[in-house]
């Protein structure tokens, strides 16, 4: 049985993706939640690259003995997933890619900022800071780190339409038709890029993801990646 990872997004942590995972458990596909590279209580680097958040979990595979697995990941766990598919092949079985941002330019890259502000954070009454505080080790600092990491984005962001199209392992693409991070439009121009994509529509927002019809996204989810086994990959 390939394993199933779930990829969580900037400034969260593998167990946020818990109504996702027992969604998916529902339909008979059993998840793995790990926290990326500085979050959910794992030591804080100074600084970090989207390529470090590749590497390390590669390293998480390679450490739970897994060769290669089908990972579903949401907002930047869902570019990082498509990033591994692109640039580390040889370990992804197939992608769900849920709510994936993949047009970086001026205003996203600005708004990203804003949304990972240590600042905006530090207003009074912010409901994420106590969550922060109990799942993160130094949720300042990942905070930071985020930010910057965004910030550098402006001189080229991690994959570019070029490498979209380079993906050859199957791909499914989820998005919802009022987000207001990612519009559909947005969702389904990426699913053009890489080659068979599967695009599928939730009605709604995708953000957050508590916003988004889990259960029906997990059946989905799961019809898909039993058709997508009995294919050979694009390319």
């Amino acid at each position: 049985m390939i394993p199933v990872v779930l990829l969580h997004g900037s400034n969260s942590w593998g167990e946020e993706l818990s109504p996702l995972a027992q969604a998916l458990a529902r339909n008979g596909i059993q998840a793995r939640m790990p926290n990326l590279l500085g979050h959910g209580g794992r030591p804080v680097p100074a600084s970090w690259t989207f390529g470090d958040f590749a590497d390390d979990l590669v390293a998480w595979l390679d450490a739970e003995r897994i060769e290669r697995a089908r990972f579903v990941g949401y907002s930047t766990g869902a570019y990082l997933a498509l990033f591994l598919a692109r640039h580390h092949a040889s370990r992804v079985e197939s992608v769900v890619a849920i709510a994936a941002k993949y047009v970086i330019d001026a205003k996203t890259i600005e708004h990203w900022a804003y949304l990972t502000s240590l600042e905006r954070f530090l207003e009074p009454g912010h409901p994420r800071v106590p969550l922060y505080e109990r799942h993160h080790a130094d949720w300042k600092t990942m905070t930071q780190n985020n930010n910057r990491m965004f910030r550098a984005w402006a001189d080229g962001a991690p994959l570019t339409e070029a490498d979209l199209a380079q993906i050859g392992v199957p791909v499914m693409v989820i998005g919802g038709d009022r987000d207001p991070l990612v519009s559909w439009n947005e969702t389904r121009a990426l699913g053009r890029l890489i080659p068979g994509a599967h695009v599928a529509m939730c009605y709604g927002s995708s953000h957050p993801i508590s916003a988004m019809p889990l259960n029906g996204v997990a059946q989905a989810i799961a019809r898909w990646m039993e058709r997508a086994t009995d294919r050979p990959p694009a390319g």
